[in-house]
């Protein structure tokens, strides 16, 4: 965003509680989609019907930060909802761009504690901005409630503070991707599925059965989170491959990250049973006692 824009954006806020003072000012870049309306059936009623953020194509926003967390797993969000109006004005200021706009709290809390200050604030190049923007465009296209579901719950996992919260998100979205019968499927043959899947993916670097282990354990956290017990802190967690100690919160999202970018790019295994007729029973290489 350029100087002026910046300039116009700068006092367009609601009037309610949530954004904080400092992380609005502080964005950089904005998404642009063109050629929404809204409709305007009394002219007295335009500013309010402005500042609600259910004025907004938020399914559309919120699908691409989907995209963008499921590409690169950046913490990230946006603190402002604008829209630039075609051949009117409500108001001018000066020369500085038309705007009109709301706030709204869609990003992590640690933004409120100065977040882009960091000297390693993560960036993106072309290449992967335009790898976000083809799956992007690919999960606007998803005609499947339950990837719609999981990219919601991933952009929550993202925004949550607490570990608890985030592996009930992460978990509800792979659930909601790969499980549909009982409550065994919900543990190991979920597992065994995005052990299935991952054969998919030439870099990844972990055996299906390595998968299966880590899912096991990511629900063994879940399971004691959700049933309150006092052992949950040793679970939280998990040893890894090369002995690193990974919190079970942030192993799921990646996964459901993982599973939320091949289901995407492969929509045949949308329907978990053929997950189990083309990859499970196809093959049974990488398996070496599952159990």
């Amino acid at each position: 965003m350029n100087e002026e824009f910046q300039l116009a954006r700068a006092p367009l806020s609601s009037y309610g509680a949530g954004v904080h003072k400092s992380v609005l000012p502080a964005a950089t870049h904005m998404l642009v989609l063109n050629n929404w309306y809204i409709t305007n059936p009394n002219r007295w009623q335009l500013p309010e019907i402005i500042s609600e953020v259910g004025a907004y194509p938020l399914d559309h926003i919120d699908s691409f930060f989907a995209a963008l967390r499921i590409v690169t797993g950046f913490s990230t969000g946006y603190a402002q909802l604008l829209m630039r109006p075609k051949g009117w004005a409500l108001n001018y200021k000066a020369d500085l761009p038309i705007l009109e706009g709301t706030s709204i709290k869609a990003y992590p809390n640690s933004f409120e504690r100065y977040y882009w200050l960091n000297e390693d604030i993560p960036e993106i190049d072309k290449e992967t901005a335009q790898e976000i923007g083809n799956t992007f465009v690919k999960l606007l296209d998803v005609t499947e409630n339950s990837v719609h579901i999981a990219a919601r719950r991933l952009n929550l996992c993202f925004l949550r503070d607490d570990e608890e919260d985030s592996i009930l998100d992460a978990t509800i979205g792979l659930e909601a991707l790969l499980s549909h019968d009982s409550q065994q499927e919900m543990t190991h043959k979920l597992a065994m599925r995005v052990g299935a899947l991952t054969k998919i993916l030439e870099a990844f670097s972990k055996s299906p059965h390595q998968v299966f282990r880590e899912l096991k354990k990511i629900y063994g956290y879940r399971s004691a989170v959700v049933h309150g017990s006092t052992k949950a802190h040793k679970k939280r967690e998990i040893v890894s491959g090369d002995n690193r100690r990974i919190p079970a919160s942030s192993l799921a999202i990646d996964y459901l990250r993982i599973v939320l970018r091949i289901l995407i790019d492969h929509p045949q295994y949308r329907k978990p049973a053929k997950i189990d007729e083309e990859l499970l029973l196809g093959s049974r290489s990488g398996w070496e006692n599952p159990s």
